[in-house]
């Protein structure tokens, strides 16, 4: 189950599994999201996910893993499950 955030320039960030997302790119059918700590120039972690609102398909993580713990983002007890969402 992942959760959107409000941010702070008006867009939003995803939540999901204690990791914070950006939006790299939209297509019309799906949104591109990068790990937040991408824009680091020390770490740049690699991982990436996709998700298909409109199908309400849940999350498709990529084959690349985060490379830093996971943060204390945790969801709201209203979080969406999604069909094919572990836990």
């Amino acid at each position: 189950c992942y959760q959107l955030v409000p941010n702070r320039r008006g867009g939003k960030n995803l939540i999901f599994q204690g990791h914070m997302y950006s939006v790299e790119r939209k297509y019309r059918n799906s949104i591109n999201w990068v790990c937040s700590k991408n824009s680091n120039s020390v770490l740049r972690c690699p991982a990436r996910c996709v998700t298909n609102p409109e199908s309400g398909n849940g999350i498709k993580l990529s084959h690349r893993r985060h490379n830093h713990p996971a943060d204390a983002f945790k969801p709201h007890k209203r979080c969406r499950k999604r069909p094919g969402d572990r836990k």
